[in-house]
C-alpha cells in the first residue's frame, strides 16, 4: 500500500479512480475518488483543501496542481514503503509576486452514491 504523507496524516493512494482538482475563490480542493468494495457507482471521496490569503495567489496553476498530485498519487499506489510527501502548495502575493509560504491543508472524507 502506498500513501501521501503530511504530518500524521497519511493518504491512501491504491485504487484511486478519480482525480479532480478546482480552484474556487480562495481554495484549491483536490478530490481523490475510491471504489467502495460492494461494486456498483458508488465511492468514497477524500477531499484535501488548501486556502490562500485574499490578496495572495497559488503558485501553479489548476492544471499544474492536477497534474502534480496526479503524479504523486500514480507514484504513491505503487509505492511498498512509508510513503511519499503530499506535495506542497504555496502562495505569494498577487500584486508584487513575494512569495508567502507553503500553505497547510485541510481535510475531509464523504460517501458519494450515483
Amino acid at each position: 500500500m502506498g500513501y501521501l504523507k503530511e504530518g500524521g496524516i497519511l493518504v491512501n493512494c491504491d485504487n484511486v479512480c478519480e482525480i479532480v482538482t478546482s480552484i474556487v475563490g480562495n481554495d484549491l480542493t483536490v478530490v481523490l475518488s475510491w471504489p467502495l468494495a460492494n461494486g456498483g457507482a458508488n465511492v468514497l471521496k477524500g477531499t484535501i483543501t488548501w486556502a490562500k490569503g485574499a490578496a495572495n495567489s497559488f503558485t501553479k496553476t489548476e492544471a499544474e496542481y492536477q497534474a502534480i498530485f496526479a503524479d504523486a498519487v500514480a507514484i504513491g499506489g505503487g509505492a511498498v514503503s512509508g510513503g511519499i510527501a503530499l506535495p506542497t502548495v504555496e502562495q505569494e502575493v498577487t500584486a508584487t509576486g513575494a512569495y508567502v509560504g507553503v500553505i497547510t491543508p485541510g481535510y475531509g472524507a464523504a460517501f458519494a452514491a450515483p
